[in-house]
């Protein structure tokens, strides 16, 4: 298939639309002239408007990259198709402002083809395309709506735990006094009525906590409540439930710890109720030998393991162990009450405190649950401790290295080691972000280029100053070289520096997305404009403006950088990488 290369820009706020000669020629629009994207969407298919649209507008909530395939309506009544693709500029909160990118047509010299009906199939190519986006979307859409349906019901069931919990608090409390009354005027049958009532009363308030419990973690309203607290008199409360939730069945409790456990920083009420869901589901299904509750102190972490001499559990049913609402215990044994909530709450709330709970099984033998525990939790924006200065980082990659030389090869290892010594004028943060790099801010002239302000008083790892000099030097060596970094500056007509710290990109064409591409284009120092890739590679032309310096190269997989002490962006916390 031949196309028109063409371009577009739409700035969100007016709605003002700028398209190239082809697209323009193709509508009947005088070239060079803005229109509006409401005209653009008038001269689309009927069909295929509320589609456009609509990935337009989730573009624009998101951010995200923009990608259509619809048809067209031209200026002489026939119909084609378009691919329209584009990036989203935002501005510093995140807001897009505005959407350019390129568009292909279907060309018209197809017809004459030797081929007659190449425009037909590729008519009917592209109508199977947009048929399978079409089904793609209402897919997600369909997904979308029941994901948020269920995340109201949790959201609903999480907000009103209290109001669902307080009538059966309630009503334990009635039952209570009808249960004096009835032992006053020695009531047989009536305690015994309500000795039947307090049973399903419990098994529904156990039911209803742990459903509100699962609805409030998923909800993300359920939140961990670190402080220290002696683990003593906690395992002495599990021992006491262990050996009541056992006495009846004969089976035997037995807890296993140190002498002196001392003291844990975490949440006391979460770690109750994961031993309690624990041995209360070993005691379940046990019913001859022993339930064992072990804690072994590894200094800086606590094992705790629950085992016992039950039916165990089959291994088609491991997988699905920790789902909500599954049961557990061997084909074999009897069906226990219970909500098959607690398993699922307890693994949940074993990864909130920072530990995975694992599960050891053999069917009529037994199973183990075990899981460990930090014994000092971090607050959830504190789990990384601050690097002390005379740290060293060891960072792990799976590539060989390949060259060094920042300008040849895109390559994720490659890039991800070239942003330790070396900076762009640009950079994305954690977010996605476009942030300033060795740029602190930008601004376009008008529709035919950027201007860049460069930061002042940046080093070079030497104690060389940094400039507008050694950008054009870089530019001009990676035009030079033609690799696969020279396409973010093709644009780019010619450099103007203004002074040492001011440089104007003339560009033919609007070019919106010029500051991000400028990200990917490390800028080296310009006495090594000419250096080829070997001095690269053996250290020579390694001189950045970036965090780290690189200091030597240990064989084809290693690499040693010290601190930049003088960097712009203030000294790393490593003194080693």
């Amino acid at each position: 298939m031949a196309g028109w290369p063409s371009g577009w820009d739409l700035r969100i706020a007016d709605d003002v639309l700028a398209v190239g000669p082809a697209l323009a020629e193709l509508l009947g629009w005088p070239v060079d002239e803005p229109a509006t994207g409401a005209a653009f969407l008038a001269c689309l298919h009927p069909d295929d408007v509320a589609r456009h649209a609509s990935a337009l507008r989730e573009a624009e909530a998101t951010g995200s990259r923009f990608a259509c395939a619809s048809r067209i309506v031209g200026v002489d009544g026939g119909t084609r198709w378009l691919f329209l693709s584009g990036n989203a500029e935002r501005d510093e909160a995140g807001r897009v402002l505005r959407f350019a990118g390129a568009v292909r047509i279907l060309d018209e010299s197809i017809k004459t083809s030797p081929r007659a009906d190449l425009p037909l199939a590729m008519g009917d190519l592209l109508a199977a395309g947009v048929a399978a986006l079409e089904t793609g979307e209402a897919e997600k859409t369909r997904r979308l709506e029941a994901e948020e349906n269920v995340f109201s019901q949790r959201e609903f069931l999480s907000t009103v735990s209290h109001e669902i919990r307080n009538p059966l608090t309630v009503i334990f409390a009635n039952i209570g006094i009808l249960r004096a009354r009835a032992e006053q005027q020695q009531d047989t049958g009536l305690l015994q009525r309500l000795a039947t009532l307090e049973r399903a009363g419990k098994h529904l308030r156990d039911l209803v906590s742990d459903v509100l419990d699962l609805a409030k973690i998923e909800a993300g309203h359920l939140l961990v409540e670190p402080d220290w607290f002696d683990l003593a008199p906690l395992l002495l409360e599990i021992e006491d439930m262990g050996h009541a939730l056992t006495r009846e069945s004969g089976v035997m409790f037995l807890l296993d710890t140190p002498a002196d456990l001392g003291r844990m920083f975490g949440d006391r009420l979460k770690l109750k109720q994961i031993l309690l869901n624990l041995v209360g589901n070993a005691a379940k299904f046990t019913k001859a030998g022993r339930v064992t509750l072990i804690v072994t102190d590894r200094g800086n972490s606590l094992i705790f393991e629950v085992s016992d001499t039950g039916s165990g559990i089959p291994a088609d049913r491991l997988e699905t162990l920790f789902k909500a609402f599954v049961q557990v215990g061997g084909s074999n044994a009897p069906r226990a009450a219970g909500t098959g909530l607690g398993l699922s709450i307890s693994e949940r709330y074993v990864r909130m405190l920072g530990g995975r709970l694992s599960v050891n099984s053999r069917l009529g033998e037994g199973s183990t649950f075990d899981f460990a525990l930090p014994r000092v939790l971090q607050p959830a924006d504190a789990r990384v401790p601050p690097a002390r200065g005379e740290d060293r980082l060891v960072i792990g990659h799976t590539e060989d290295l390949g060259t060094l030389d920042p300008h040849v090869q895109i390559r994720a290892t490659n890039e991800m080691i070239a942003r330790h010594h070396f900076d762009a004028l640009t950079a994305m943060d954690a977010t996605g972000r476009l942030v300033p790099g060795l740029a602190t801010r930008w601004e376009p002239l008008g529709e035919h280029g950027w201007r860049f302000h460069l930061r002042a008083n940046v080093s070079f790892h030497d104690g060389s100053s940094f400039d507008a000099r050694d950008v054009v030097a870089t530019f001009e060596r990676v035009a030079r070289l033609g690799g696969p970094y020279a396409a973010f500056l093709r644009p780019v007509e010619r450099v103007e520096v203004s002074d040492p710290h001011t440089l104007e990109l003339r560009t033919a064409t609007p070019q919106p997305l010029l500051p991000i591409d400028l990200g990917h284009v490390s800028i080296i120092h310009r006495r090594f404009a000419e250096a080829d890739s070997a001095a690269f590679d053996d250290l020579t032309a390694i001189l950045g403006t970036g965090p780290f310096q690189l200091t030597q190269r240990l064989g084809a997989r290693a690499l040693r950088f010290n601190r930049h002490a003088a960097y712009w962006g203030g000294a790393s916390n490593w003194r080693e990488l």
